[in-house]
C-alpha cells in the first residue's frame, strides 16, 4: 500500500473491560477530540461492532496506522479501509488484439476497429465502403421475409390440395350420379324431414289406437256410476247415524242435568271449600284449554254443534226454573260466565265437570240468598 493511498479508519471491536461510555471518553481524552460526532460514531462502533463505522475518513495511512496504535493500548481493535478515489484515466493506446479488429461482413476485409464507434459512429469496410451494422440489420430483414413468404407459399399450397380434393370428390359424385342414371337406377332420397314426420306419424296412431281400443263400455261406465253413487249413500248414512247418536247422547245429558236443576240435593263436602273449588277450577281451565289444542273432525264437529244446541236448550230450561227472587239470585256477570262455561265443557263432553260447576253455582245462590236474607232481618 502506497503512502499516496488514503484510507478509512474503522473500529471492528473492543476487548476492554470497561463500559462503552468510559470507553468512549477514554478515546476522546486519547485523541484530544471532543466533538459530538465522533463520540456518536465510537459509541456506535463499540456498541453493535459491526465493523461498518468509520471514525476517521482520508486520512493518509501512516496516521490512521498512529491512531491504531494508541487505540489498541485502550482494547480498541481497528481496520484500515482504502477509500474510494478518482483515479486519472490512462491514455489510450492502440490495441492490436483481435477485440479490437473489425471484420467486414460483406468482404471479409479486416481492419482496426474505431474507438470512437461507441459515441454512435458506425464501423465501414474501407475496401467496399458497406455499413456492418447496416448491412446485418439488411440481412436480419431479408431472413424474416423469406421466411414469412416460405409460410404463406405453404399455407396457399394447402389450400390447393384441400380444393383440388374436394373437387376430386365432387367429380366422383357426378359419375356415380351419371352412372345410375346410365343403369336405370333410382336414386334414393335423403330426407331427414320425411323419416322424423312418418316416425312421429307412426307413434301418433299407435297410441290413438291402444287409447281407442282401452275405452270402457257404457255397461262399463254405469257401473262404475252406481258404485260411486253408493259409496256417496254409504258415506250420507254414516254420517246421518253419527248425528243421531249425538243428538240421543246430548239429549240425555241435558235430561239429567234438567233432573239435577229440579232437585237441587245438597250435598256435603268431604273436602274443604278452598281445597275443592281450586281444583275444580284447575279441572275446568285445562279443559277449556284442551278445547283450544284438539283438532276437529268432521264428525266431531257435527257432534259439537248438536251439543250447543242441546245445551242451549237445557240452559233455557234451568233458566225458566229459576223461582228465586231478584234479591236472592247472583249478578249478570256470573250468571253469563257460568253459562258459557257450562256450554263449553258440554261440547267436550266433560259431565263430571259440568255437574261440578252446576252445583257451585247453586251453592253461590244460595249463600247469597242467606246473605240477603239477613240483610233484609238487620
Amino acid at each position: 500500500m502506497s503512502e499516496s493511498q488514503l484510507v478509512d479508519l474503522v473500529v471492528v471491536g473492543h476487548t476492554s473491560e470497561k463500559s462503552v461510555e468510559t470507553l468512549v471518553r477514554d478515546i476522546l481524552t486519547l485523541l484530544n477530540d471532543q466533538s459530538a460526532h465522533l463520540e456518536f460514531k465510537l459509541s456506535d462502533a463499540l456498541l453493535f461492532n459491526n465493523g461498518m463505522v468509520s471514525i476517521r475518513d482520508n486520512i493518509s495511512t501512516d496516521e490512521a496506522q498512529a491512531i491504531s496504535q494508541k487505540l489498541s493500548t485502550l482494547g480498541v481493535q481497528c481496520l484500515l479501509r482504502p477509500t474510494l478515489q478518482i483515479v486519472p484515466k490512462d491514455r489510450e493506446t492502440d490495441d492490436t488484439s483481435e477485440a479490437a479488429i473489425y471484420t467486414c461482413p460483406a468482404c471479409g476485409h479486416k481492419q482496426a476497429k474505431l474507438k470512437t464507434s461507441a459515441t454512435g459512429r458506425m464501423d465501414a469496410c474501407e475496401a467496399c465502403g458497406i455499413v456492418g451494422e447496416r448491412y446485418q440489420q439488411k440481412q436480419r430483414f431479408q431472413q424474416v421475409v423469406q421466411s414469412e413468404s416460405q409460410r404463406n407459399d405453404n399455407e396457399r399450397a394447402k389450400r390447393i390440395r384441400e380444393v383440388l380434393e374436394r373437387a376430386k370428390l365432387d367429380e366422383e359424385a357426378m359419375l356415380q350420379q351419371e352412372a345410375r342414371k346410365h343403369l336405370g337406377i333410382a336414386e334414393k332420397p335423403d330426407n331427414i324431414g320425411i323419416k322424423i314426420a312418418g316416425v312421429v306419424a307412426a307413434f301418433s296412431i299407435a297410441f290413438g289406437g291402444l287409447y281407442y281400443y282401452n275405452q270402457p263400455t257404457p255397461a262399463e261406465l254405469a257401473q262404475q256410476a252406481e258404485i260411486a253413487a253408493k259409496a256417496q249413500a254409504d258415506k250420507e248414512a254414516a254420517q246421518a247415524t253419527a248425528k243421531s247418536a249425538a243428538l240421543d247422547k246430548a239429549v240425555e245429558k241435558a235430561n239429567a242435568i234438567s233432573d239435577k236443576l229440579g232437585n237441587m240435593p245438597a250435598s256435603e263436602p268431604t273436602e274443604s271449600p278452598a281445597d275443592t273449588s281450586a281444583a275444580n277450577e284447575t279441572q275446568i281451565t285445562a279443559a277449556l284449554k284442551a278445547d283450544t289444542q284438539a283438532p276437529e273432525t268432521p264428525v266431531a264437529a257435527t257432534e259439537k254443534k248438536v251439543q250447543t244446541d242441546v245445551s242451549a236448550t237445557a240452559i233455557s230450561e234451568m233458566e225458566g226454573q229459576q223461582l228465586t227472587p231478584m234479591r236472592f239470585q247472583i249478578s249478570q256477570e256470573e250468571h253469563t260466565e257460568n253459562r258459557r262455561r257450562i256450554q263449553q265443557l258440554l261440547k267436550l263432553d266433560e259431565v263430571d265437570l259440568t255437574e261440578t260447576l252446576i252445583t257451585r253455582t247453586q251453592e253461590a245462590v244460595s249463600v247469597h240468598a242467606v246473605c240477603s236474607g239477613l240483610e233484609a232481618n238487620g
